[in-house]
């Protein structure tokens, strides 16, 4: 029997960000249960010319694995039309990543964006437990992060 995990995802999208996040966040209701979801920042794009884009963090908990999981995303992320053929720095109507894996408050998995870059440590911190946080290397500088308000 799988056991539960806490899976805590970073979420972006430049190309109709708000209703692409939106979107995204609902099918991934249908994977997991959601925990918990961060507030949106808006950010300049990063290594390329581009509209500013909006991140945010959604904690959910599945019994997945990590690479189903992952499968389960890159599905999401053709459903809201994401186009693989473009440079890895580049517009795009959304991008989910696995961030960190918790599993009985050990944690199973962290990614490197964790520390670099701002636009994943903020959102993701929001909603991760302060004894979890403070294990954590978390990039937190929020000079060029701008909270987003959604009606």
């Amino acid at each position: 029997d799988r056991k539960m995990k806490s899976f805590f995802l970073s979420l972006g999208s430049n190309i109709d960000p708000i209703y692409n996040l939106n979107s995204a966040i609902n099918h991934l209701k249908n994977i997991g249960i959601e925990i918990s979801c961060s507030n949106f920042y808006k950010s300049p794009s990063e290594g390329f010319e581009g509209e500013d884009f909006i991140n945010c963090a959604l904690g959910i908990k599945s019994k997945l694995d990590f690479d189903d999981l992952n499968k389960e995303l890159k599905k999401i992320e053709n459903l809201l039309k994401r186009d693989r053929s473009q440079p890895k720095f580049s517009s795009r109507t959304i991008d989910i990543d696995i961030i960190l894996v918790v599993a009985d408050d050990d944690i199973q998995f962290v990614s490197d964006e964790l520390e670099k870059y701002n636009f994943v440590g903020i959102p993701i911190n929001e909603i991760i437990s302060p004894h979890i946080s403070e294990k954590l290397s978390i990039n937190q500088d929020d000079s060029n992060l701008e909270k987003v308000t959604i009606d």
